[in-house]
């Protein structure tokens, strides 16, 4: 009788003489294991705690699984991802593991590739309220994979959606523009997640500053332009500020809606400017500056005094200049006299014997009594019975009475 190394259940029994094996129905015993099937064979993990459940198949030497075997699991690359003694794998960081099952001296592997996604971009603060045009908020960003889980290393690229009220730098920092909210975001560079913060600009005016802060007309109807510029908290600019000017008295001044003032009589006026219940001031002093020097190109035309009066000295054309603080202004004269008068020479006359003669000359004179040169006169006589007249103006004695001798021109 041959007995088999391994078969449970063995008995013996003598009946007559004779020896009789009976065996029992235990399993047999566990084959040799020839490979070890690892599958899937490869994984792929996007995010940090991610796992791929693998498992492992031993074979015998016709290619038969074989059951109840206990496999050993280990990884490669831990940095990337773990492995614990049922398959489970565990994504651990960016990189590559080859996970390896092995009973029994036969093993195979699994090759596991841990490639990191950002799927989402958390923006700090995610509200933030600015008082005044300039004030800065540094804004930082975290970019955050499936798990929520940080991902380090990452850059962004910062938007504002309204650079009128608040623009933002590459690094994130927030600047203050003017009033209103703009919504800030990050985005992964080269990704299309990203985050959001909302940065509200609400600036109160504290102050107003006209330019100048004086300034001087001296003349009527001259005009200056005055600007005024709203400053907040810390005293930066505040764009976009209308403004209500208003001017006091407006006898000496006007000022128009954008600031312009004009010159309407001597004195002194403040010129104001108003935004947000705010005002700020300047003073516009008015006075007219009379010519300080007058002179007359041709003085022998006209001659002019210090106060302005010109005065003929005869016919002609001449300049007039009136200068001030080294600005000059001009106007043509003109002296062209008129005849108001005619001297007769002589006055009264007589004539004592008939046919005989007298010459009366002639001169012309203005409205001042001063002669004027170059007049061609026309003589008559009133009653050509008693004297006549040539055109020279020579009388001649007709008969014995009186008669008028008349020039004319």
């Amino acid at each position: 009788m041959t007995l088999r190394r391994g078969v449970p259940g063995l008995a013996l029994a003598l009946c007559a003489g004779t020896l009789f094996l009976a065996c029992s129905s235990s399993p047999t015993e566990q084959a040799d294991i020839a490979s070890v099937i690892v599958t899937p064979s490869s994984a792929q993990l996007t995010a940090l705690g991610a796992t791929a459940q693998l498992g492992a198949t031993a074979r015998d030497a016709v290619g038969n699984a074989i059951s109840g075997v206990t496999f050993s699991w280990g990884s490669s690359n831990t940095n990337a991802a773990t492995v614990d003694q049922s398959g489970l794998v565990t994504a651990v960081g960016s990189g590559t593991a080859t996970i390896t099952a092995s009973a029994s001296g036969q093993s195979d592997d699994a090759s596991v590739t841990v490639n990191l996604v950002v799927s989402s971009v958390e923006v700090s603060p995610s509200a933030a309220t600015l008082t005044s045009v300039g004030d800065t908020q540094q804004l930082t960003a975290v970019a955050k994979d499936a798990n929520g889980n940080t991902l380090p290393g990452e850059t962004f690229d910062w938007t504002s959606s309204d650079t009128s009220r608040a623009v933002v730098s590459g690094s994130g920092l927030v600047t203050a523009r003017g009033n209103g909210a703009a919504t800030i975001t990050a985005r992964v560079s080269g990704g299309t997640a990203s985050g959001t913060s909302t940065v509200t600009v609400n600036v109160t005016v504290t102050s107003v500053e006209v330019t100048p802060v004086s300034a001087s007309l001296a003349a009527l109807d001259d005009t200056r332009q005055f600007t005024a510029v709203a400053k907040g908290l810390n005293g930066n600019p505040i764009p976009g500020r209308a403004f209500v000017w208003s001017s006091d008295p407006d006898t000496v001044a006007t000022v128009s809606t954008a600031g312009l003032a004009t010159a309407e009589g001597n004195g002194s006026a403040t010129i104001t400017a108003m935004t947000g219940g705010i005002e700020g001031w300047a003073t516009l002093v008015v006075s007219q500056v009379p010519a300080s020097a007058w002179q007359s190109t041709i003085t022998s035309v006209a001659t002019i005094d210090t106060v302005g009066l010109a005065t003929a000295t005869g016919t002609g054309s001449t300049t007039i200049i009136a200068l001030t603080d080294g600005v000059a202004d001009s106007a043509q004269l003109t002296v062209s006299q008129v005849v108001t008068g005619i001297d007769i020479d002589p006055i009264p006359a007589n004539i004592e014997a008939l046919d005989d003669t007298l010459h009366f000359t002639a001169v012309g004179t203005d409205a001042n009594g001063n002669p004027v040169p170059g007049q061609t006169y026309g003589w008559r006589s009133s009653n050509t019975a008693t004297a006549t007249i040539t055109g020279a103006g020579v009388a001649t004695a007709v008969d014995n009475g009186i008669t008028w001798i008349v020039a004319s021109t």
